[in-house]
């Protein structure tokens, strides 16, 4: 049976493996992937286009500082990237963005060399639904699609007017925190109608990591840029389909699983036949020749897929280390395959934070009921069979009233008791009924506070099953202890990415 790539990585001290050459775990991989990235640069055309998308930010001297090393020879890149989640998406995009800089830093003070943190908005992609959602505990929000959009780079992409009740409703989902106001109103200056979501994401992003540069790579500088990246991928079609069949082969026999499921004959890139604001589809049959006239015209005719996506990043950018996910260092056990064939020396990978957060309400109900954060891993149910306290239904219902049956039954021989031996055996059988229906209404109200309980620990901490991580946004533990606060707690070990509890 095979397991996961990343599995194996951060088994192994995230040292360096067949598929993935440059171990983030290894300080002598680490020194020599920065020394390699420092004899890159930015081209300028670049830098101006990054620099002009920093100046819409929130404005920080630590990033502009940052942007301003760029233009010097020398520095160096750690990169991260996501999709441009509504209200950030899932917490995982947010520790992506600590890890990042916590990489940048560890790798500053390891080789005194510039290193700046960097965020690459995957805004190419063409999947609304994946981006569309929101969830906090016991909501979501999801956002009116556009069918004239179907395919189209979320780029294209900009919020309606639904995005404003969208945000009531998530203010009274989290209206009980101290800082709501606080995290409202950076969501509500940044998630405006009209704006485009990737804009709306980059703004809230950069508010919350100051020194974080946040680029958007849809655009005509990098397509332009990227162009002899995508003109290599359509030429060295076949060389690509061999390295990924050949890989695929390798991580088999290695017992790993692919990640992306590769098409023979087909190119890593798509085409936007109408135009770069227009649909795309993946670019199969093709003539070359054709498509080299197109590109060299319109590069925003063509977008990447996310094999070609960090190739084109990697050769853009004087990148030393990626943050990624886990399912991002699989797929990179695949991609790393692709650097030869493109004349690029492979990145280092390293996995990203893992936190679970656990707001002072939720530690305190774990306490009370004397769980763990892990048990919440289990069903609701299982988790309800356990901890449920069960009284027994009228236990004077057993010997003790078959023998007051008996005595009264024997005293109603007696013609001058009978009469009243009948009405105190009526009387007590109809208080025992009384008192077993008392006790089954009372075992209700107590089981149903006990599932409630259940069911709000598991909204908050596994909902539906599935890691925090990956389905709750950063708004309602913000809204608990704000927003400066929120992201001091995210202190990242780079070197430590197993799961931590955080106390909010």
């Amino acid at each position: 049976m095979s397991q996961p790539l990343h599995s194996a990585y951060l088994s192994s001290g995230m040292r360096a493996l067949p598929m993935l050459p440059r171990g983030a775990g290894d300080i002598a991989d680490r020194a020599a992937r920065v020394q390699e990235a420092k004899a890159r640069a930015l081209a300028p055309p670049l830098v101006d286009e990054i620099a002009a998308q920093q100046e819409r930010l929130p404005p920080s001297s630590t990033r502009s500082a940052n942007v301003a090393a760029l233009r010097e020879s020398g520095t160096v890149v750690v990169a991260t990237g996501q999709q441009i989640g509504l209200f950030l998406g899932p917490l995982y995009t947010v520790y992506k963005a600590a890890s990042a800089i916590a990489w940048a830093r560890r790798l500053a003070n390891e080789t005194a060399a510039r290193v700046v943190p960097l965020f690459w908005l995957q805004t190419e992609d063409h999947d609304f639904k994946e981006i569309a959602s929101a969830q906090v505990p016991g909501a979501s929000f999801t956002l009116a699609d556009d069918p004239a959009l179907d395919r189209t780079s979320v780029s294209e992409r900009r919020l309606g007017d639904d995005v404003t009740a969208l945000l009531d409703r998530l203010q009274d989902a989290i209206g009980g925190g101290a800082h709501v106001a606080e995290v409202m109103a950076l969501l509500r200056r940044a998630y405006a109608p009209g704006a485009r979501m990737a804009d709306a994401f980059a703004q809230v992003l950069a508010t919350l990591f100051a020194e974080l540069i946040v680029v958007d790579p849809r655009n005509a500088a990098f397509a332009r840029a990227a162009a002899p990246v995508i003109a290599r991928s359509l030429t060295h079609a076949a060389a690509i389909d061999q390295a990924l069949i050949e890989r695929g082969q390798v991580l088999s026999a290695a017992g790993f699983a692919e990640q992306i499921h590769t098409r023979p004959g087909s190119t890593l890139a798509f085409f936007h036949a109408t135009g770069p604001r227009g649909p795309r589809q993946r670019l199969a049959a093709f003539d070359v020749a054709e498509a080299q006239r197109t590109l060299a015209a319109e590069p925003l005719a063509f977008s990447t897929s996310a094999l070609l996506r960090p190739i084109v990043q990697d050769t853009l950018l004087p990148v030393a280390l990626y943050v990624g996910g886990p399912a991002e260092v699989d797929y990179f056990g695949q991609a790393t395959a692709l650097y030869p064939l493109f004349d690029l020396p492979a990145p280092m990978i390293a996995m990203r934070a893992r936190f679970r957060l656990l707001p002072a309400r939720t530690r305190a109900l774990l306490q009370e009921l004397g769980l763990v954060a892990d048990d919440l891993s289990a069903s609701a149910d299982a988790l309800f069979a356990k901890l449920a306290v069960r009284t027994p239904i009228a236990p004077i219902a057993g010997d003790v009233l078959a023998d007051l049956d008996r005595a009264l039954d024997a005293a109603a021989a007696d013609a001058a008791l009978a009469r009243a031996a009948a009405r105190t055996k009526h009387s007590v059988h109809r208080a025992i009924d009384r008192f077993r229906r008392r006790q089954e209404r009372a075992a209700i109200d107590r089981d149903a506070t006990l599932r409630g309980r259940l069911e709000r620990l598991q909204a908050w901490l596994a909902p539906g099953g599935a890691p925090q991580e990956r389905v709750l946004c950063f708004a309602p533990f913000a809204a608990k202890v704000g927003i400066d606060a929120f992201v001091r707690a995210l202190a990242v070990d780079p070197l430590a990415p197993a799961l931590k509890d955080v106390a909010l």
